[in-house]
């Protein structure tokens, strides 16, 4: 099988996917590692198949997104400049991620890489989340990763859900809507789903 592997984000990002690509490799599999230019040398060095996808990146505009996170005065406000520097390079990487898409079995993604999911979507290939932290609902913990019993988990993922859709969505539908596709309710939670 010839899955694709897509991230984004930081080294704490990159790393775990790193991982498990090595070990589809290690059972066979011919894994394709794709990440924005920044990774490629890393990538490579561990003898993976890499291509770039989106507009160059680097560390020092992960730090100046973060800056600008916690000079924000409110958790939707953080939110929101967190959505405004994830949407606009994943729409910029929508038909490089569309043509990988095409010769792929399967796509393997983070949940906040929306562009992989409406990629794989389109192309109508099967595609999985890897998730790093609690972003699918579950009734067994709440989304601070917390359990507290099954009624409460219920309704904090359901109050986390309609948060999350109100400062999220408009802008990461963009993204759904550089893929081709109409929109999509609970963006994140959708894009954490296979």
């Amino acid at each position: 099988m010839r899955p694709l592997r897509a991230t984004t984000g930081s080294d704490g990002d990159r790393r775990p996917f790193i991982a498990l690509a090595l070990a589809l490799v290690a059972r066979g599999h011919d894994v394709l590692f794709s990440a924005p230019d920044y990774y490629a040398s890393r990538v490579a060095s561990y003898g993976l198949s890499f291509r770039k996808f989106g507009p160059p990146w680097s560390p020092a505009d992960m730090e100046a997104v973060f800056a600008r996170v916690l000079a924000a005065k409110t958790p939707l406000a953080q939110l929101s400049t967190v959505m405004d520097a994830v949407a606009e390079p994943e729409r910029a990487a929508m038909p490089e991620l569309l043509e990988m898409v095409s010769g792929v079995d399967a796509v393997i993604y983070p949940p906040i890489l929306v562009a992989a999911a409406a990629a794989a979507r389109a192309k109508n290939v099967p595609h999985v989340s890897v998730q790093l932290a609690p972003v699918h609902r579950a009734r067994g913990y709440g989304p601070t990763g917390d359990d507290m019993g099954t009624f409460l988990n219920g309704i904090m993922w359901s109050l986390a859900a309609f948060t999350l859709r109100r400062a999220t969505d408009a802008k990461l539908n963009t993204i759904v809507a550089a893929a081709g596709l109409p929109p999509w309710r609970d963006v994140l939670f959708s894009a954490a789903s296979s």
